[in-house]
């Protein structure tokens, strides 16, 4: 484990730091001694915390105040310890440890790789993506295993964080541009060439010197993309958040030295990406047809295509370093430009989306409100006419039912009567003859 020990002399006062990590949190060792033989002191303590440390990261203050330098936008730990002679206090402050990417963040990229992959179609594109898949597991596991590797030495760890972050955010952009070339066809674009660093150091005095030679690197450069470091070391300056070269360096007098250092050309946006955003928002914009905005979306679509056009023709093909940056950095701002038009067309199309349903689940409603409307004067078209037939026809159908039953009643007895009639009939004739012939 490695150890950070700083002394710092203040007035009678020893102050000593030390920092520990055990890969869950971080301890702040603050050794306080009053060197006085014989008075007693209120020792002022004051201890920067390192850069991306927020209030909330303060797990245990140690007794101290937590405040912000608005100066050095950085949060401090602050107080006054009373110390009696010779007395030595150890404070410990416990920050949380934020100097890892979070390992359920490369899993999740893991699988979003995957499910990207999973869609492509084509078997030669497919090789392609996996390869591309392949290389960027490859990348997401070593940050893993580098973690794993310094996570007793917290010293280290900042630094690569740093570097970590840049990676993680670089693979992210990979992944948007397999997307687009799953979608689109071709092959994601690669940032070729190597741009020149030029380095003047001089000696203004009139005699030799050894002067160590330091230059900031541009805040987007990260170790991995310096081709040629020639002898320089690069280290990371926490308070100005960028790496810097510096080496000891033998100068005469007077003497000027020049260096050169090449890095990536990473100054350069992808037209792949640019054509993505822009392909986006043209399919998004079709959702706003004949909609309330309809007029909004076509403005935005339009600022989208117009900064991109701009991008597009501002990508700077000069050797001069200053060019680049100035150039990518002008196109950083419209792509944030871009990316907040594209989230509010994105808005407005689930709005839009949300609206439709609502509309469809009203209209249903509107159907089931008018059948309901014509049961309902059907029903009182049947109460009117039942209540006339109550009022006007019910004795008569009554009486004719009546004088129905009476008519079938009077014709069934004449049927009989006729009948019996007959049969008598019958019987006399029979016994007449026989009466005669008596005689």
């Amino acid at each position: 484990m490695r150890k950070i020990a700083i002394f710092i002399l203040i007035l009678a006062t020893i102050f000593t730091v030390e920092i520990i990590s055990c890969f869950a949190d971080v301890s702040v060792k603050m050794v306080i001694v009053n060197s006085s033989e014989d008075e007693e002191k209120d020792v002022p303590v004051k201890y920067y915390l390192p850069p991306s440390i927020t209030k909330d990261d303060v797990l245990n203050a140690g007794g101290l105040e937590v405040d912000f330098d608005v100066a050095k936008s950085a949060y401090y730990v602050h107080g006054d310890v009373k110390l009696s002679p010779k007395e030595s206090r150890t404070l410990k402050v416990v920050l949380r440890d934020i100097w890892r990417v979070p390992e359920e963040e490369i899993n999740d990229l893991i699988i979003m790789l995957d499910s990207k992959v999973g869609l492509v179609q084509d078997e030669e594109r497919l090789e392609t993506a996996e390869l591309i898949s392949n290389s960027i597991k490859e990348r997401l596991a070593a940050i893993l295993a580098e973690q794993e590797a310094l996570a007793a030495n917290v010293e280290k760890r900042m630094q690569g964080y740093v570097v970590n972050v840049e990676k993680v955010q670089a693979i992210k952009d990979e992944i948007f541009a397999l997307e687009r070339m799953i979608e689109m066809g071709g092959e994601p674009e690669e940032v070729e060439g190597t741009v020149t660093l030029s380095i003047e150091a001089e000696n203004i005095l009139d005699r030799s010197i050894e002067a160590p030679v330091k230059f900031y690197l541009p805040r987007e450069v990260i170790p991995e993309y310096i081709v040629d470091k020639k002898d320089f070391d690069v280290k990371y300056d926490y308070d100005e958040e960028k790496f810097y070269l510096i080496k000891d360096e033998k100068f005469e007098a007077k003497e000027i030295k020049n260096f050169d250092v090449k890095v990536k050309n990473i100054w350069q946006v992808s037209d792949q990406i640019v054509d993505g955003y822009v392909s986006e928002a043209s399919e998004l914009i079709q959702r706003f047809a004949g909609t309330l905005v309809e007029a909004i979306g076509l403005t935005l679509l339009k600022d989208i295509e117009a900064n991109a056009e701009l991008i597009k023709t501002t990508q700077v093909a000069s050797d001069i370093f200053k060019d680049h940056v100035s150039s990518y950095r002008v196109n950083q701002k419209r792509i944030s430009l871009i990316e907040d038009d594209l989230e509010r067309l994105r808005t407005l199309a689930s709005k839009i989306q949300e609206e439709s349903k609502i509309t469809k689940e009203s209209s249903k409603i509107q159907n089931v409100l008018r059948q309901m409307e014509s049961f309902s004067k059907i029903k009182k078209l049947s109460d009117k006419v039942f209540q006339r037939l109550q009022r006007v026809a019910v004795w008569k159908i009554i009486n004719w039912v009546v004088i129905f039953v009476i008519a079938i009643t009077v014709f069934f007895y004449g049927l009989w009567f006729m009948s019996l009639k007959k049969e008598e009939k019958q019987k006399l004739e029979k016994v007449v003859p026989k009466e005669s012939e008596k005689k």
